[in-house]
């Protein structure tokens, strides 16, 4: 389950992430969930589609849960404080 949340003074955003099976992010897995392991690597691909140029996706938490419950006790996370 991907969260993304964020903060913005006003505007309509569409956020896309992808995640890929190897280092050359050729071609993103189209069937989900993708089963890890622990400790092995992940490649993600996180952006946001806007006309506005200055605009920056900075992505400060991702984690997952073995439930569908977000605050789930046991977490695993990928990124933290960016």
């Amino acid at each position: 389950m991907f969260n993304l949340i964020f903060a913005a003074e006003f505007g309509n955003f569409t956020f896309m992430m992808d995640m890929y099976p190897t280092s050359a992010y050729e071609t993103p897995y189209d069937t989900y969930p993708v089963q890890k392991d622990l400790n092995e690597k992940m490649y993600l691909e996180v952006k946001v589609l806007s006309n506005d140029s200055k605009l920056v996706l900075f992505p400060n938490k991702c984690w997952a849960t073995p439930s569908s419950d977000p605050d789930d006790d046991k977490a695993f996370a990928f990124i933290e404080d960016g």
